[in-house]
């Protein structure tokens, strides 16, 4: 479990993580009621995730995000 970020209704906080731990970090960002959108990086070697707070909580990962998820869930 992550610790609840500091950030009032209009910042933004951005968030550069290896896959094999980005899923457990999305999924506490969720249970904490923040909107995330996740993506890969240029380099195709990791998925950046951007925090807002906002009313209505959005979760939005990209296709590409989801694939490269997906080969770290099934090698371990």
């Amino acid at each position: 479990m992550i610790s609840r970020l500091a950030i009032s209704d209009n910042e933004r906080y951005v968030v550069t993580l290896h896959p094999s731990i980005a899923l457990d970090y999305i999924l506490a960002l969720i249970a904490q009621g923040y909107s995330i959108h996740a993506y890969e990086n240029a380099t195709r070697t990791a998925i950046v995730i951007r925090v807002k707070k906002k009313e209505k909580q959005t979760v939005n990962i990209s296709n590409k995000a989801k694939r490269l998820l997906e080969i770290f869930m099934y090698s371990y």
